[in-house]
């Protein structure tokens, strides 16, 4: 039987910026991977992690590093940037919609803070439009940071944040509000499309 998300909440606004690393992994053998590479470090390392049921995206004796995105597809109508557990819907997605002919890009951004700036700038300059989707609130999350890069940068690549709305989230079994707020695999393809359909 599926338990509720969490004991009292649903941690989606959790994203904090003093500390000096933030990471989102997506899947158990990337936290692995994280931990690994965090021996270096000397300064707080906030690990946002899923409950250990999430399918694996990368192989267990994969490498980490801290503010390096990985880049699972290139393409531009949308580029998907991607950090925690929509990752693996969001690979599925890309893979799907490009099977049908259409140039859909997929970035896992695992390291919020630091955020790879030249990995976001890189695929806005090819892309019609910047799709983020994060298991987090609208505010301060993986969005507002590419929003933020983007806008330096003066790039004109629209940006379309998908995410938990900045309202009271509901509690459920973690299926059923990745399905109610388009966080899974269907999800993920419907917000998709819609931005293709609408050039």
């Amino acid at each position: 039987m599926e338990r509720e998300s969490h004991a009292g909440q649903w941690a989606v606004s959790d994203t904090c910026p003093s500390f000096q690393f933030h990471d989102a992994t997506s899947s158990g053998p990337q936290l692995e991977a994280a931990i690994r590479a965090s021996i270096d470090h000397d300064r707080p390392i906030y690990f946002r992690t899923g409950r250990g049921r999430e399918p694996d995206v990368y192989d267990p004796k994969a490498d980490f590093v801290f503010g390096k995105a990985i880049e699972h597809a290139v393409g531009g109508e949308p580029t998907i940037i991607a950090c925690g557990l929509p990752v693996h819907p969001s690979i599925a997605v890309a893979r799907k919609l490009a099977g049908e002919g259409r140039s859909v890009g997929m970035l896992d951004m695992a390291t919020v803070k630091p955020l790879d700036r030249d990995a976001v700038l890189e695929a806005a300059a090819r892309s019609k439009v910047i799709l983020t989707i994060e298991e987090h609130n609208i505010l301060g999350g993986l969005g507002s940071a590419v929003a933020e890069a983007l806008a330096e940068e003066g790039s004109p690549a629209r940006l379309v944040r998908h995410d938990i709305k900045d309202e009271f989230a509901l509690i459920a079994p973690p299926s059923h509000l990745y399905s109610h707020y388009a966080l899974d695999e269907a999800g993920v393809e419907s917000v998709s499309r819609e931005i293709i359909d609408a050039g």
